[in-house]
């Protein structure tokens, strides 16, 4: 296992990470990553955080929800 992956797999739920932090440890670039947290509503701010930041088990929900994109191709296509 990576450095990183072992990172992702050893933070607890309630973990509180920075964006910057989050960021280095989801799959994409930095820019996609960035924009990923956002679209998805996770980056907060808390009055204990020196700035924006996640909750880590919010983080690994999202990515773990399934993606309804290949359901709505398929019923554009009338295939489902």
């Amino acid at each position: 296992m990576t450095s990183r992956t072992n990172q992702r797999t050893q933070l607890g739920a309630a973990a509180i990470l920075s964006v910057s932090e989050a960021v280095e440890l989801l799959p994409w670039s930095d820019q996609r990553s960035r924009l990923w947290l956002h679209d998805k509503g996770l980056i907060i701010r808390r009055a204990d955080a020196p700035g924006p930041c996640v909750v880590w088990g919010h983080v690994v929900e999202a990515l773990t929800e399934p993606d309804p994109a290949p359901v709505q191709r398929l019923e554009r296509a009338g295939l489902w």
